[in-house]
């Protein structure tokens, strides 16, 4: 999925026990990758945000 956003993700963990996950990029954003992909924001606010429960941001697919 990083390919369609131009950025490398790497795998953090499970998000809501296996239907999505949880995935870092190089420059700190944070997000929840499924059949779609959203950001949390950069970290650290980022697992702020994912602790309080504040739904992330549905990211545009770039071709």
């Amino acid at each position: 999925m990083g390919e369609e956003i131009g950025r490398h993700l790497f795998p953090l963990g499970e998000l809501d026990h296996g239907p999505a996950f949880l995935g870092l990029d190089e420059q700190g954003e944070l997000y929840v990758v499924s059949n779609w992909l959203a950001r949390f924001g950069r970290m650290p606010r980022a697992m702020e945000n994912l602790g309080l429960g504040v739904m992330p941001a549905r990211s545009p697919r770039v071709p």
